[in-house]
């Protein structure tokens, strides 16, 4: 997937939530794994932003991984979750342990210089702007 393909990913996603804000969602551990899984198969079984691939380098399918492996990428939650970001299937992709420590150390200097806004559709816009400039500056 390329970086226009995986922005019109992000587009969609971002632009999902801002249809539901207001409405319930049904949110579980199971629901949380069941996005988690959307996720590796939008993405191939790769690192949203470098592309590592687990399924690649150990030559399996993800179902076939050994849970050691499958935890080389963690899903990551593009609003986050201290701002009200959940594990929904339109707001988590898999980063690699590398990149989602990098975006985390990222998302601390953005914040220094633009507060997260209090109003809800903001805050989704806000958090889905940051990762897109955090991916550009990756490549």
């Amino acid at each position: 997937m390329n970086l226009e393909e995986k922005f019109k990913l992000l587009d969609r996603k971002m632009n999902s939530q801002l249809l539901t804000i207001g409405q319930t969602i049904e949110y579980s551990p199971i629901t949380r794994m069941a996005a988690f899984l959307v996720a590796i198969d939008e993405t191939n079984c790769q690192c949203f932003i470098c592309g590592y691939s687990p399924c690649e380098n150990y030559g399996k399918d993800w179902d076939n991984l050994s849970d050691d492996e499958q935890k080389e990428l963690r899903p990551h939650r593009i609003v986050h979750g201290c701002f009200g970001g959940r594990y929904i299937e339109d707001n988590i992709v898999p980063l690699c342990r590398t990149c989602h420590f990098k975006e985390y150390g990222f998302f601390r200097e953005w914040w220094k210089k633009r507060p997260v806004p209090k109003e809800r559709s903001e805050r989704i816009k806000y958090f889905f702007e940051m990762f897109k400039v955090f991916m550009k500056s990756q490549r």
